[in-house]
């Protein structure tokens, strides 16, 4: 595992203190879709004023400009954040941790804006600034602050710990025992070591191809019995595994946009899981009940176990291990 570096280890430590850092609780069910984690954000949300970090005394007031829901208005009338009041209170406090109340001197902000980067939290930095508006003692000002924020949409397991993931595979600041969350999807396999930086990409792709499967599942009536995707055969065989809810495997193959030869096309393969979700005589799950399911032979859905498609897909007998070695090896 990369060596954590002393940013790393300070928020990991507020990360901790904080318990309620991300409303985790609040995203179950959440693996992508950015709409999604914000709805189900604002179902936990504290109606505290939002924007305002901290004001008053000698020092600078800090406003920053936080991530929202869309169309999402408090009982006050006031915008709402998928972000915890824990984290934006610990965010602020950053920012003014590293300012003067000299309103000319701009190193300040500077070292403001690289910590705030620092965390991984800010995707693009758009405005760091301070204006002299007369709100504080000594004349401070107030500071603004306005970017890009990232939302974490998954888990991705690296030994004993599931670190939290961005849309692209960013590593965020913030880690659990493996298994301890249930409320995200887990990323399994992973080729490579965390990033040692907050905000850097896994390397390898196999995260990437992960979220890109799992956003492409979650519109989905399937998604609800996904627990996560397995990488480990991805770099080397370009397959990915769909992990369900039961602990069982479906074979899914190449990631969406990156289709093989003879292998079925990816709506062909959602029309096959949703297919099995509705069907109860494999008791409406997508793995159909089995311990594994094979999507990517272009015959139909084939399992090591039932010798029978669902409605949407042709019934398919089982062959002899010497063709099943032939279909797989097509892959």
């Amino acid at each position: 595992m990369a060596k954590e570096t002393p940013s790393q280890t300070r928020w990991q430590k507020l990360a901790t203190i904080a318990t309620a850092v991300i409303v985790v609780g609040s995203i179950a069910g959440l693996v992508i879709s950015r709409d999604a984690l914000m709805q189900r954000a604002a179902a936990m949300h504290d109606a505290d004023h939002l924007g305002q970090g901290t004001e008053g005394g000698d020092g600078p007031n800090v406003v920053i400009e936080w991530p929202l829901i869309p169309d999402r208005i408090g009982p006050k009338g006031e915008p709402v954040s998928w972000m915890s009041a824990s984290l934006r209170a610990q965010l602020s406090e950053l920012v003014r941790s590293e300012l003067t109340n000299d309103p000319m001197d701009h190193a300040s902000l500077k070292r403001a804006a690289d910590r705030l980067i620092a965390t991984g939290w800010v995707r693009e930095l758009h405005e760091m600034s301070r204006v002299a508006d007369g709100s504080t003692r000594g004349g401070a000002g107030t500071v603004r602050v306005r970017g890009l924020w990232r939302a974490p949409v998954a888990l991705v397991r690296w030994q004993d710990r599931d670190h939290l993931v961005a849309s692209g595979g960013e590593l965020l600041p913030i880690s659990y025992p493996a298994g301890s969350v249930g409320t995200l999807k887990v990323i399994t396999g992973a080729f490579g070591a965390p990033p040692d930086i907050y905000g850097e990409a896994w390397s390898g792709g196999d995260i990437q191809a992960a979220l890109a499967l799992l956003a492409y599942l979650q519109p989905t009536e399937a998604f609800s019995q996904v627990s996560g995707v397995d990488v480990a055969s991805y770099v080397k065989h370009k397959r990915l595994v769909i992990v369900t809810d039961q602990n069982a495997r479906v074979i899914w193959g190449s990631a969406p946009g990156e289709w093989k030869p003879g292998e079925p096309s990816t709506q062909q393969k959602i029309a096959w899981l949703v297919g099995l979700r509705r069907d109860a005589r494999y008791a409406n799950r997508i793995d159909a009940g089995r311990a594994q399911v094979d999507l990517t032979v272009s015959y139909g859905v084939f399992s090591e176990v039932t010798q029978q498609g669902p409605q949407d897909a042709p019934a398919v007998e089982p062959e002899p291990a010497k063709k099943r070695q032939q279909a797989r090896g097509r892959e």
